[in-house]
């Protein structure tokens, strides 16, 4: 459909569950000062995606949604959220002149995301930062990592050790998190590349992905690999996520706050493991339709890979660890 205010035409999951009038994109809501029609979206049912191509992937797809809907564990990694940001300064000049990205502080957003969580949620921060200096003078951030190399290898090590949610924060494109080296002279270039997802093994520690980005969940772009990042994220049968909530068109920063700040307050909310992705992600359109005047065709644009029935397997204020030895009688 026509969403994209970039693009144009992008994938629009959404307009097949906005039900209020013959038109998908507007609902036909007529305004009666003019008879014009109301830009008002919003979804009435709750809709995901399986990418798969094939009946291997769909048996795989099928048994990663059962494996984590089933889990009766309840351990330390599902306390964790994962906020991954792009840089905020692209570079210093010769004269000591800051180049800063217009698309916004990414570390920024993801830190007011991270100052919704209750407690005892261990927020874990991997900020590519290659001017640490200007935004950290203090010093104080230890997770802002300078090294791009350093930066994929500490979101590899992460990733597979599973995590409740994972928030990526900067840009993308189809194929892979950020462009950390823009000239480019290093490789690799990002801070997750769409083998990378391949190679996670965080099985049965499966984790919900939030891509706060552009293009990553365009799953109509042809490619000679067959997939985007977030479907691959998906379609790993070791590893990787449980559900993506991505992207299909360009949208770097452009209402993400609202999306992610509705999704996050109403899980924190709800009774912990109790949350289904769709109600989350509906939360997050919500929030972007009745708090911002900006990004409405953001809730087009956006669109679950995965089961919206799904419970968000989180569990706040109710990990304690456990501490060894126990010496009972």
């Amino acid at each position: 459909a026509y969403v994209d205010p970039w693009l144009g035409e992008a994938a629009c999951e959404n307009c097949y569950v906005q039900l209020d009038g013959d038109d998908p994109l507007t609902g036909d809501n007529l305004v009666q000062e003019d008879n014009a029609v109301a830009s008002f979206f919003h979804t009435d049912m709750w809709i995901g995606r399986l990418p798969v191509k094939s009946p291997n992937e769909l048996t795989n797809v099928i048994k990663k949604l059962i494996q984590y809907e089933t889990f009766q564990g309840v351990e330390l990694w599902q306390n964790d959220v994962v906020f991954i940001a792009d840089n905020y300064i692209r570079d210093i000049s010769t004269e000591g002149k800051v180049l800063i990205d217009l698309a916004g502080d990414f570390a920024k957003y993801s830190d007011n995301v991270a100052a919704l969580a209750p407690p005892a949620v261990r927020n874990a921060r991997i900020y590519y930062d290659p001017f640490p200096e200007y935004s950290d003078p203090d010093g104080d951030e230890s997770w802002r990592i300078t090294d791009a190399g350093q930066a994929l290898r500490t979101v590899m090590n992460k990733l597979s050790a599973g995590a409740g949610v994972v928030v990526y924060n900067g840009h993308s494109n189809q194929w892979q998190w950020a462009v950390t080296d823009e000239r480019p002279t290093a490789s690799p270039d990002y801070l997750l590349g769409l083998y990378d997802a391949d190679a996670l093994t965080n099985r049965n520690r499966y984790f919900i992905n939030l891509s706060m980005t552009c293009l990553t969940s365009q799953f109509h772009k042809p490619a000679l690999s067959g997939t985007v990042l977030d479907e691959r994220l998906l379609l790993n049968p070791l590893g990787g996520a449980v559900a993506v909530w991505g992207p299909a068109g360009l949208s770097v920063a452009y209402g993400h706050d609202f999306l992610q700040r509705g999704f996050f307050e109403t899980l924190w909310k709800a009774p912990p493991g109790t949350a289904r992705l769709g109600e989350l992600i509906e939360a997050g359109y919500t929030k972007l339709l009745t708090e911002d005047t900006c990004c409405q065709d953001t809730a087009k644009t956006f669109l679950l890979l995965g089961d919206p029935l799904t419970k968000a397997r989180a569990y706040p204020d109710q990990i304690d660890g456990i501490y060894l030895p126990s010496v009972y009688r």
